[in-house]
């Protein structure tokens, strides 16, 4: 699920994860505007007390002209800024919204994407003077100290990584890719699907209102697209009908499926950091057997021709979900 803010009190606050000021980062986040044409707050730092903006700021700046998205870097003299063109946001769907920023002085160091393309920009201002630390309260949909400037509207999935995430990490991110995906430099991604914790640090989130609703379609951690050794490399990621067949095996690999109708077959072995989570019909036969940190997912069953080498017992990085029958023509411990 993803959470709702009401446009009037709705907020949910952390306590301080990192001081995000001159720092170079980047912001992600699943959103759905209700209003896209009032001044609202997607992510705010707090100053140490709560009682200003210190750090970053993250809007809609919809005041000025509706459906612009508004990146500013907090400092002394002059505030770093750079905001998209008009009605680039738009009302009524679910939209990839992703910041980067060098954590510079000079604006070209703001990057702001939506669906994986950088938008066209319109105001555009260079910071002056030291930056204004962001040690208080991180807020989503608002901000503390007069309980205004609140968003109208939905937000799932955010992220926010102390470096500048490269085209493939953005492109995998509006692919509805979780922000646990990119783990490299990830410090904040509460969990609005279930609850408000932030998965990272594991500080529980505030709720000021908010309403729990329908989320976008999202792969989560463990669902990691890859491409694999065997196969001459070709990925497959969405439903197969025909199944798959590897003589070689897999090995240091990720691997997700969507959906498989017909039978997945491995004639080498599974080696090290393969993992499948994934819906297969057909059934599994891996005919050189599974060595360790391989997980399963599927409805159909599984049957191993070969050993299940490394594996004295099921461990936490070692999971099976099976509705089917599981099958061995050799001896097999699973506990």
């Amino acid at each position: 699920m993803a959470r709702d803010f009401d446009g009037s009190t709705d907020r949910i606050d952390y306590a301080n994860v990192w001081n995000p000021a001159g720092q170079n980062q980047t912001i992600s986040m699943w959103i759905y505007f209700d209003v896209n044409n009032v001044t609202s707050y997607l992510l705010m730092q707090h100053q140490v007390g709560d009682a200003a903006i210190g750090g970053i700021l993250l809007y809609l700046n919809g005041a000025d002209t509706a459906g612009q998205i508004s990146f500013s870097g907090r400092h002394a003299t002059e505030n770093i800024y750079r905001e998209s063109a008009a009605a680039v946001f738009t009302t009524g769907s679910w939209i990839h919204l992703l910041v980067t920023w060098d954590g510079g002085l000079d604006f070209t160091g703001i990057h702001i994407y939506k669906n994986g393309t950088e938008v066209s920009y319109a105001t555009e201002v260079n910071g002056v003077g030291a930056t204004v630390a962001g040690g208080g309260t991180h807020s989503i949909g608002g901000r503390i100290y007069d309980d205004t400037r609140n968003f109208d509207g939905r937000v799932a999935s955010p992220g926010w990584w102390n470096r500048a995430l490269g085209t493939g990490e953005i492109a995998q991110l509006a692919d509805a890719y979780e922000p646990q995906c990119i783990p490299n430099g990830l410090i904040f991604a509460p969990d609005l699907i279930r609850h408000q914790r932030d998965s990272v640090s594991g500080k529980a989130g505030t709720l000021d209102g908010t309403t729990v609703v329908a989320h976008p379609r999202i792969i989560e951690e463990g669902s990691t697209r890859g491409v694999w050794a065997a196969a001459g490399g070709v990925e497959y990621d969405q439903a197969v009908s025909g199944g798959v067949t590897f003589t070689g095996g897999l090995s240091n690999t990720l691997l997700a499926y969507k959906g498989l109708t017909g039978a997945l077959t491995f004639g080498g072995s599974l080696s090290a950091a393969a993992s499948f989570f994934q819906q297969v019909s057909g059934g599994l036969t891996f005919v050189g057997g599974i060595i360790k940190k391989t997980s399963i997912s599927l409805a159909g069953a599984i049957n191993f021709t070969g050993a299940l080498a490394g594996l004295p017992s099921i461990t936490k990085r070692w999971f099976i979900w099976v509705t089917g029958m599981i099958a061995s023509s050799k001896e097999r411990r699973i506990n």
